[in-house]
């Protein structure tokens, strides 16, 4: 937890941060307690059909951080391609003990599934998502509570979007400090985009926030690329 709480101005999902969610969870007492991955964009897609144990490892991290023991990969509007890919993924971690009921030979428990949402549930809309998860009428609802104070089947959840989840790992290697190296002094880290140049397909990328569009323009010439491409060379 110490990795992950100290950054105050690392991650922050509707402009609340990612550490604070997962202090508020694992403060709660009740359980179980639960892991959300929303993936309902293109660029998450694109990250979790190309890196899934970036994503399954970011889950483990955030789990063992608040003391739960499920992650449920809440996949919207993705190609059947995408959720195969998830569903090996899932299966290899398992296959290697990475997850399930004896993580690591540890003892501990930590298993993850896949839930489809409904195409209709208001897209990235965390109380909608959790809403239709939890096989109720998929719209936004108001707060409080909280999903740290109720989400699945009113336990205390953390909801987070694929892009943040697949960073967890670097920043529990490097530690906070040393992610937001990169970055503006506000907003320190990297962003993920998707790009298309002339004659080129497209690419998932890792740049540093804040990174210029005319600097991003040049980088991204071939044979100029400074960029991190998401794939064998994704650093998580």
């Amino acid at each position: 937890r110490s990795t992950l709480f100290p950054y105050t101005t690392l991650f922050r999902s509707a402009r609340f941060p990612t550490w604070r969610k997962m202090e508020l969870a694992a403060a709660e007492l009740a359980v179980p307690k639960t892991i959300v991955a929303i993936c309902a964009a293109e660029t998450a897609e694109a990250i979790l059909s190309r890196a899934p144990h970036a994503v399954i490892e970011g889950m483990i991290i955030a789990g063992r951080t608040i003391g739960a023991r499920k992650g449920i990969l809440a996949l919207q509007s993705c190609a059947a391609y995408t959720k195969r890919v998830c569903q090996k993924a899932i299966h290899d971690a398992e296959s290697n003990r990475l997850i399930g009921s004896d993580l690591l030979n540890s003892g501990l428990r930590f298993d993850v599934e896949i839930q489809a949402v409904d195409e209709a549930t208001p897209a990235g809309d965390e109380s909608a998502i959790l809403a239709a998860l939890n096989r109720k009428s998929p719209r936004p609802t108001k707060r409080p509570p909280y999903p740290t104070q109720s989400g699945i089947n009113g336990k205390p959840t953390v909801v987070l979007d694929v892009r943040t989840v697949c960073a967890l790992p670097v920043i529990f290697r490097d530690g906070a400090a040393a992610f937001a190296v990169e970055g503006t002094r506000s907003s320190g880290g990297t962003q993920f985009i998707r790009i298309k140049t002339a004659g080129r397909s497209d690419a998932l990328m890792e740049i540093p926030i804040g990174r210029r569009l005319d600097v991003l323009a040049m980088n991204t010439q071939p044979g100029r690329s400074e960029e991190r491409r998401v794939g064998k060379e994704c650093r998580s």
